[in-house]
């Protein structure tokens, strides 16, 4: 993994929103950027190492360019 894509995964760590407790088994991720974005990649990358790590037991969708709010 590339230095930029492990920076966007940070940030992305780092920006998550996620909604209701944190053992609750889907989470709600969101950022302003679009959806092809390094960011929204790496978000994207982040809720799919979480769903492989728990064997499915958490997950999520991330909602891209600011559909759910500024």
């Amino acid at each position: 993994m590339n230095m930029f894509l492990k920076g966007a995964l940070v940030a992305s760590v780092a920006t998550v929103s996620f909604t209701g407790a944190a053992l609750a088994g889907d989470w709600r991720g969101w950022n302003i950027h679009v959806e092809d974005y390094p960011v929204s990649h790496g978000m994207e990358a982040f809720l799919a190492e979480v769903a492989e790590k728990t064997d499915g037991a958490l997950g999520g969708k991330v909602f891209h360019g600011g559909v759910l709010g500024s």
